[in-house]
């Protein structure tokens, strides 16, 4: 189970290092930001996408983050 947890953890902390490099954010302070979502995955057409509707107040900036990290990654991992 730790290791479990640590990996986790690590994960975390390399998805939130992405859309901020110069900060370093503690998982305990960026959880509940990034967490408040609620996530739909939508196939349609032979295309998946995820639809994510955030509740935080800070959405707007939270929004701008996600779709950097999520076209960061998709320059990384090709679609199949």
């Amino acid at each position: 189970m730790a290791n479990l947890i640590a990996l986790v953890y690590n994960w975390w902390s390399l998805y939130t290092r992405l859309y901020n490099t110069k900060h370093h954010r503690e998982a305990i302070t960026s959880r509940p930001a990034l967490l408040h979502g609620v996530a739909r995955l939508l196939r349609h057409a032979g295309q998946s996408t995820i639809k994510v509707s955030l509740q935080h107040e800070n959405s707007k900036l939270l929004i701008e983050a996600i779709t950097k990290v999520s076209s960061m990654l998709q320059r990384i991992i090709p679609s199949p």
